[in-house]
């Protein structure tokens, strides 16, 4: 039986990074480097703008969330990352859909944009996505 000394042992991440233990390959052509995801840029979600959307505070949040102020400070501050279950859990506390928290609150939707156009806009807009989806980029269209 093999026992893995230190010396092999690459390096060891927190499973809550999605990493595990690396160990060195004896197959000189096989990669070992795995990208760390802390690199990665998150996609901005606007929580502290639902929340000034909504009135509330943080630990109202936190109150809704059935959670800790602090927890809500570190989402709010970076410092813990959103997964699917935090953003489902945020969206149902302040009453919207998770697509909507990574848009500002205040930004008019699609549909409040064609609520206001008056009928010559919703044609002219009408017409135009119409040739945007049906242009070919051939001369006949």
């Amino acid at each position: 039986m093999e026992t893995s000394s230190s010396s092999t042992m690459r390096s060891a991440v927190s499973i809550s990074d999605n990493a595990l233990i690396l160990r060195r390959c004896d197959n000189p052509r096989m990669p070992t480097r795995i990208h760390h995801t802390n690199h990665r840029r998150p996609a901005h979600v606007y929580l502290r703008e639902w929340l000034e959307y909504r009135a509330l505070t943080a630990e109202q949040l936190a109150g809704r969330l059935e959670t800790s102020k602090s927890v809500v400070s570190k989402l709010l501050n970076g410092r813990q990352r959103y997964n699917q279950d935090w953003l489902e859990r945020i969206a149902y506390a302040l009453n919207c859909e998770v697509p909507d928290l990574y848009r500002d609150p205040t930004a008019p939707t699609r549909q409040e944009l064609l609520d206001r156009a008056t009928p010559e806009q919703l044609k002219q807009i009408i017409d135009f996505a119409d040739y945007l989806i049906n242009k070919t980029g051939s001369s006949d269209k």
